[in-house]
């Protein structure tokens, strides 16, 4: 009787020990720490900003200075333009960011994949695009003309194509750090 008990007994810790173990993997897998807003943001900088595209075409993306939850892209065309679009991340949805290629960079990406692109919440009442762009070209004269406008979505490239792969789920983790939401259906 006595050595059913220990032998009960042993199995009875060696079964917890087991679901304490299980429980402990399962946590740090599924629901563990998850990186902040500065990781993420690093992490999507580390792979995408200050990029070279030719020798007078350079990208960046970085967080607006006053409000860690607008990101902003601004792609520079040495002389001739800057494209700068500003991205109210709560505003966006985080289920519909996609990998793809800048229609305005196709010529230099050769139709790669190197692109993370945005997109805003479906806003039918208002009929609002959340996403501000800011084109800056100059003539021959260096004459400025400016265009602003509001667009639905916006794209940034980034090292390679896995690169890109990965930096599309650091940002919709980042908009969901802000506050966005994905649309219902």
């Amino acid at each position: 009787m006595m050595v059913m008990e220990m032998h009960g007994n042993r199995f009875l810790i060696k079964s917890i020990c087991g679901v304490i173990l299980t429980l402990c993997l399962f946590s740090s897998a599924f629901g563990g720490d998850k990186p902040t807003k500065k990781e993420t943001m690093a992490f999507i900088q580390e792979k995408c900003d200050k990029l070279k595209i030719t020798d007078k075409i350079t990208s960046r993306v970085y967080l607006d200075e006053n409000d860690s939850c607008t990101l902003i892209i601004e792609v520079n065309s040495v002389n001739t333009q800057i494209r700068r679009h500003i991205i109210p991340l709560k505003e966006m949805d985080p289920s519909v960011v996609k990998n793809g290629f800048d229609p305005f960079l196709v010529v230099f990406t050769d139709f790669s994949n190197l692109g993370v692109q945005l997109n805003s919440k479906e806003d039918k009442q208002e009929k609002r695009k959340a996403i501000k762009t800011i084109i800056v070209s100059y003539d021959e004269n260096k004459k400025e003309e400016r265009l602003e406008r509001n667009d639905e979505n916006a794209i940034f490239l980034c090292n390679s194509e896995l690169s890109a792969e990965k930096v599309a789920k650091a940002i919709t983790h980042l908009i969901e750090l802000c506050g966005g939401k994905s649309d219902l259906f």
